[in-house]
């Protein structure tokens, strides 16, 4: 009699607990990098807040660049879903974006969440590859957005309260102010050249590449200038409570 062939089956892959480990490395990671830094955690002090073995860490990410990676991607997969809940919206792009700033305000001031962005950004000014994923990621973020406010050309997006302008080159706006209304420009494409003065006569310039935004606050004076290839961009405009001036 011949002996059985047959083996046990080994185990099965379940794709959601897989991911379910791979989250929980990722927020570990993100822990160490917060307490310690990014060049002072160690995948060591990872695997024991993770409460992994170093095996199966290292069986998701061969790295810490690989980790910082998937934690930049995480972040900006997010980013890309609080747009597109913004598109669904059945108010107008102009109300959802208003009503979504106080809950990025509220996510940005979150002490965990900027201490980990502090920390990347510091890792990228001494680590080029850290530096190359966040200018990616950056991009990236930058090209929803605009694509958010363009919206499809057979039915654009631009609702009362955005204005979308373009300026031929080297043409200007006159200096003016909105008293009650503060201004957000978002540039799409070329190159815009903002100057600024408030009451007490201290005066800002600065130029704007595509992707880049400035807020003018209420009752500010302000005046824009499109470069050599002119300019388009987004104007958000805001009422304020009162008279800000």
């Amino acid at each position: 009699m011949k002996p059985s062939t047959s083996r046990k089956p080994g185990r099965q892959h379940d794709p959601q607990l897989a991911e379910a480990r791979r989250q929980q490395i990722l927020d570990a990671a993100a822990d160490c990098f917060r307490r310690h830094g990014y060049h002072g955690a160690s995948m060591a002090q990872i695997c024991r807040t993770a409460g992994m073995s170093a095996g199966h860490v290292y069986h998701f990410f061969a790295s810490k660049d690989d980790i910082i990676t998937a934690i930049i991607s995480r972040d900006l997969q997010q980013l890309f879903s609080l747009m597109a809940e913004i598109a669904a919206r059945p108010e107008s792009l102009h109300a959802a974006l208003v009503n979504s700033v106080q809950r990025g305000v509220d996510d940005n001031l979150e002490p965990t969440y900027s201490a980990l962005q502090l920390e990347m950004l510091a890792e990228a000014a001494r680590n080029p590859h850290v530096a190359s994923i966040l200018r990616e990621a950056d991009a990236s973020a930058r090209q929803h957005l605009r694509e958010l406010l363009l919206g499809d050309p057979a039915q654009p997006a631009i609702a009362p309260g955005l204005l979308d302008s373009t300026l031929e080159p080297e043409a200007s706006i006159g200096w003016h102010h909105h008293a009650d209304s503060e201004e957000i420009y978002y540039l799409l494409a070329g190159s815009l050249r903002v100057e600024l003065t408030d009451d007490s006569g201290q005066h800002w310039q600065f130029e704007l590449q595509p992707g880049d935004s400035h807020r003018v606050g209420p009752g500010m004076s302000h005046w824009a200038q499109a470069g050599a290839q002119g300019a388009r961009f987004i104007a958000v405009m805001m009422k304020t409570k009162g008279d800000a001036r």
